[in-house]
């Protein structure tokens, strides 16, 4: 493989090994072995976005088994034949379906796209190649496979379990290896990840060699005239990107540049996998797979949404000049090394690597800045009017403090969402747990963490996060405030005012909180009200029934909306009112009333 790879640094001269690494015999530059795989190029401010991807996701299992890939793909084939699903589900076994289908349309389209091509030991690049997936199927067709892959951690996975391939680490921008270098290159759902597409593109084009063919799969792209906010509003509700996996839409105004560059050099053929708003002369959504060539998929679709493959053959040298790298800042190896376990991961990260200024303090209230930044650090678009803003599940913030400034305050709600009336929530500084406690949910709380021991102007990471193994709506958050400042304790505040429906519990801590009793008014339709009681009498609070049905209007009820289940495996049908009813005295609903209405 060596006699492919080029310096990134001064793109001349010769690599040589080192005793931990490549060095370049012209311009000095060393690339290290990140376990044991080069690591070609230096980090810059534009890659902390997928860096803190990287750090974040850090204790998240990497596929290691080749065993594992091959019946992956064997599964696929059987699909392919048979349609049967239920055998796929008994090959897969538990949990297997929930990701099958998206790795059948990426194991489809490159039955298509190699559909005729002469393959049997031709030379391969696979771009993104994760921890060898594809590549396993690329070596199983009889290529000569050299992996590139920006994640080291992925890397390093993906040798254990693709080791006939050559292992080379860096960026899709910048690709360490000569013109013309190889029969083909495949980019397999992984275009869409890329920071900078168009020199991605440029970069495909330049290291495949004339009569070779550049493999594009599966990546979703959004039309000419909408810009990065389009992403926005795609992923608000996507776990995933809120987890921080840097999922974005190719935008075709960059696809399209760089195609058109080099067109007339070019054969190129677009496969549409998913056209939205668009239908075929049949009437019918365009929801399969569709070939077209390029000029007309240009002229018809460029405003549209979906997601595409291409198929680009060079059919003449082009002169392309391989681009070099100026400004690195962050060591890739160093970053590695604190990623190795996702304890220390985030916290070797910021420490090692200070974030730049414009990620610092992004998250200023009164809440109306939002970007991709954001979002993956599980903040969700800012709502209009900006009462509180909304946080997902694990949700980052960077902060620097003054020296004054010791303590990092915090205003948050966890809604009511479900039959759960409560939520364990903590938070970390610079990964290292500070804060954990059983809250109320619908309870708005002040919570401060004592960030004394952080140095003052050194940036540090703040972390709040809900347990993953929650539906989507309950492991949501809301901030109504967050500050550096002097400040104490741990209290709830006040019953949420946002609109949203407090569980009983929260209720009982705020609302009634000076209560010593309460009775259940049933009114008709009720469900079975067992847990219902159980919680009141948890609460240390006696109760009863009112055995006749008066109207709320005749008690003078202020009804509050409940949105908890009456008892954990029943959905809520049944309406219900509750009563303060102080037990010493004469009992008069009409004078001594507040109640909440469940429904």
């Amino acid at each position: 493989m060596t006699n492919k790879l080029r310096c990134v640094i001064c793109n001349g001269g010769e690599l040589s090994a080192v005793d931990d690494g490549l060095k370049c015999n012209v311009c000095g530059g060393e690339f290290p072995f990140v376990s044991g795989i080069p690591y070609f190029g230096r980090f810059t401010d534009d890659d902390f976005q997928s860096l803190l991807e990287i750090a974040v996701v850090a204790e998240k299992s990497i596929l290691q088994d080749r065993d594992v890939v091959e019946n992956w793909r064997k599964a696929c084939a059987g699909y392919y034949q048979d349609q049967d699903l239920k055998r796929v589900e008994e090959q897969l076994g538990p949990g297997g379906l929930r990701f099958f289908f998206n790795r059948y349309a990426e194991w489809l389209q490159q039955k298509v796209l190699f559909d005729g091509e002469s393959l049997e030991g031709r030379c391969v690049l696979d771009v993104g190649a994760g921890s060898g997936f594809d590549s396993v199927g690329l070596v199983e067709r009889g290529m000569t496979v050299t992996a590139l892959e920006y994640n080291a951690s992925l890397a390093a996975a993906g040798k254990e379990v693709v080791p006939e391939a050559d292992w080379v680490c860096g960026f899709s921008h910048l690709l360490p290896f000569k013109n013309n270098s190889f029969d083909f290159v495949v980019c397999n759902a992984a275009l869409h990840h890329m920071l900078h597409v168009p020199a991605t593109l440029a970069e495909f084009i330049r290291v495949v060699r004339p009569g070779g063919t550049v493999f594009t799969i599966s990546d979703s792209f959004r039309g000419v005239g909408t810009d990065k906010s389009h992403d926005l509003d795609v992923f608000n509700d996507h776990e995933a990107v809120l987890a921080g996996v840097n999922e974005s839409l190719v935008d075709l105004k960059d696809v399209f540049s760089v195609l058109d560059r080099y067109k007339d050099a070019l054969d190129i053929t677009v496969f549409s996998n998913m056209v939205y708003g668009v239908q075929d002369a049949l009437g019918l959504p365009l929801d399969y797979t569709c070939r077209w060539d390029y000029a007309v998929f240009r002229e018809r679709f460029s405003r549209c949404d979906g997601a595409f493959s291409l198929r680009i053959r060079k059919k003449s040298d082009i002169v392309i000049d391989p681009p070099v790298q100026k400004n690195g800042v962050y060591s890739p190896k160093l970053f590695f090394e604190c990623c190795r376990t996702s304890v220390n991961a985030v916290a070797g990260f910021i420490a090692g690597n200070p974030p730049p200024e414009q990620y610092v303090n992004t998250v200023s209230f009164p809440f109306v800045a939002h970007n991709k930044f954001l979002l993956m650090s599980g903040w969700r678009r800012p709502l209009v009017p900006a009462a509180y803003r909304e946080g997902f599940g694990r949700v980052n913030s960077f902060w620097s403090r003054a020296e004054e400034q010791n303590t990092l305050l915090i205003d948050l709600e966890v809604p009511s969402a479900g039959p759960d009336n409560t939520v364990l929530l903590s938070m970390d500084i610079n990964g290292a747990k500070r804060f954990e406690q059983e809250l109320l949910r619908g309870v708005k709380y002040r919570i401060s963490l004592n960030i004394g021991d952080v140095p003052a102007g050194q940036p540090f990471a703040a972390t709040v996060k809900v347990p993953e193994d929650l539906s989507f709506d309950s492991r949501l958050i809301f901030f109504y405030d967050m500050r550096l400042a002097p400040a104490q304790g741990v209290e709830p505040v006040a019953v949420s005012e946002t609109g949203r429906r407090p569980g009983l519990a929260a209720l009982l801590a705020t609302t009634y909180k000076e209560c010593d009793a309460l009775d259940v008014v049933l009114l008709p339709g009720n469900a079975n009200v067992t847990h219902l009681m159980e919680l009141i009498r948890d609460s240390g609070k006696t109760s009863g029934f009112l055995k006749r049905s008066p109207s709320p209007a005749r008690l003078g009820m202020r009804s509050i909306p409940w949105r908890a289940g009456l008892c954990p495996n029943t959905p809520v049908t049944a309406t219900v009112s509750l009563c303060c009813r102080p037990p010493t005295s004469v009992r008069r609903p009409e004078a001594q009333t507040r109640a909440v209405r469940m429904c």
